[in-house]
């Protein structure tokens, strides 16, 4: 990218990231409300919904830095940029179908950038990343966070076990980040270990990495999923003054029926549930796992998690007393 074209994104771009299952999804789209937003949905991902447009990512949370960034930079200047690869498309499906869909995907990313707009990015797989995009885009990081309870119980779930293979398989990402947790990663890889414990150390993980990011950029954006879900207006109002979005009567609209619905959709067996009652899900995790759990969880995850959540929030489901 050229330094005319860096100087001029630099603050336009944003990513909605933290751990999966943190309410990303839910948080990028209310955020995506407000006007002069493109949402921008996981790029990071290892089987994104528009491969033809995204870097090919092989790991999740890939950490990219000057010393691999080669095969990601082109694609993700593009996507900050709002220039589809409308070529590259067509190469993946040359029918007359696919050229049409290219080419009015590519003329709505060229009016959005005419227009000034900034892609929204909602990507946890980008989370190891966030430097590197701050350095190369400007981009505003947005960081979620969420109880280690709520985070484990969507796991169990979704039956979700997650390979940390993903990570100790980066060299780059063990040496400067997590070498600290690399020989307990391939201690559960190699053993027979529930959910409980394989979403209560990877959420060690993540938040560990979050916490860092607290420490060194305190001009980011950390929020807690539950601090937007007791109070979604009222926190998001906050958020779109930080950002330098604008909350409209639209905007509003949309929280308003995502955030305090009276019949929101049931949450079994679905991936992402944009409608529902946020202050009603935000201690819903009482429900779903046991005492012991909820030790085993505090046990793993007590050194980190301390950062964020007061002792209370262990116990009580709906108090909104938390550390800060």
């Amino acid at each position: 990218m050229s330094e005319t074209s860096k100087r001029e994104g630099a603050g336009r771009s944003i990513l909605v990231t933290g751990s999966h299952r943190s309410g990303s999804t839910w948080t990028g789209k209310m955020l995506a409300a407000a006007p002069g937003v493109v949402y921008v949905h996981e790029p990071f991902s290892v089987t994104p919904q528009d491969p033809a447009a995204c870097p090919r990512f092989t790991t999740w949370y890939t950490y990219i830095t000057p010393e691999n960034e080669a095969p990601y930079r082109e694609r993700l200047e593009q996507i900050m940029e709002l220039r589809y690869p409308w070529w590259a498309k067509v190469r993946e499906r040359p029918t007359l179908r696919g050229v049409a869909g290219a080419a009015r995907r590519a003329l709505d990313y060229r009016s959005s950038r005419l227009r000034g707009e900034r892609p929204l990015i909602k990507a946890p797989g980008a989370l190891m990343s966030a430097e590197w995009l701050v350095a190369n885009f400007g981009t505003q990081i947005v960081a979620l966070i969420r109880h280690p309870c709520a985070f484990v119980a969507s796991i169990k779930r979704m039956n979700w076990r997650f390979s940390f293979a993903e990570l100790t398989s980066q060299p780059l990402l063990m040496r400067d980040v997590l070498g600290p947790f690399e020989a307990e990663m391939r201690r559960l890889d190699a053993t027979d270990h529930d959910l409980i414990d394989n979403g209560a150390e990877i959420w060690k993980i993540i938040h560990h990495v979050i916490r860092d990011y607290q420490t060194r950029h305190p001009e980011w954006i950390y929020v807690r999923q539950e601090d937007l879900a007791t109070d979604p207006m009222g926190q998001y109002e906050t958020l779109y003054g930080r950002l330098g979005l604008t909350m409209g009567q639209k905007a509003r609209q949309v929280i308003e029926e995502h955030c305090y619905a009276k019949t929101p959709q049931p949450d079994e067996g679905q991936l992402h549930r944009l409608t529902r009652n946020s202050n009603e899900d935000a201690w819903s995790w009482r429900g779903k796992l046991t005492a012991a759990e909820v030790d085993r969880i505090r046990a793993r995850v007590d050194d980190v998690s301390r950062h964020f959540y007061a002792d209370e929030t262990w116990n009580l489901p709906t108090t909104t007393t938390m550390a800060r």
